[in-house]
């Protein structure tokens, strides 16, 4: 009974066990007023099962009709891939995030390429572009699933022995 007790608590530490780890790069690209698209790369990451890119920039004045695109390339496809717009106002700093589609996370792995591109007549300055990733973490009850799968195989061993 006592064995019984203690896998039970093995188990059920297991299963409320697994946090996701973050990973941070950030790199800061570009100063100054530019008209032209600035293209950059992240270092890279590793495997992951999400990633957030969020960009820092000044003047982005969207309100009145500025869209900056922003765009990574992704290998697979060999192609740049939308991510979406930076949105702000005039005069003023502000982050814009954007959540990654899964077929960029390979990309994320092996280092992000990504390229703002201002839209005609429109400057973009001062831009920090940081990516995020969440590691893939198996879920507490994959390891009670797996606990319990042993205790299966241990009993299965067990009433073998005592048969024979």
């Amino acid at each position: 009974m006592k064995n019984v007790l203690k896998a039970l608590a093995l188990v059920a530490a297991l299963a409320t066990a697994g946090t996701a780890s973050a990973t941070v790069d950030s790199v800061s690209p570009g100063y100054g007023y530019t008209y032209n698209s600035i293209t950059y790369s992240h270092h890279a990451l590793g495997a992951s099962s999400s990633a957030t890119l969020d960009i820092y920039a000044y003047d982005i004045d969207y309100s009145s009709g500025e869209r900056d695109l922003i765009e990574a390339f992704d290998a697979a496809t060999s192609s740049w891939l939308t991510v979406g717009y930076l949105t702000g106002a005039n005069n003023t700093y502000s982050t814009t995030s954007f959540n990654l589609a899964a077929g960029l996370l390979d990309d994320v792995a092996t280092g992000l390429s990504v390229r703002v591109s201002p839209n005609s007549g429109w400057a973009v300055q001062t831009i920090t572009s940081t990516l995020t990733t969440t590691a893939a973490v198996p879920e507490g009850d994959t390891y009670a699933l797996f606990a319990a799968g042993l205790g299966v195989l241990g009993w299965i061993g067990r009433r073998r022995k005592t048969q024979a």
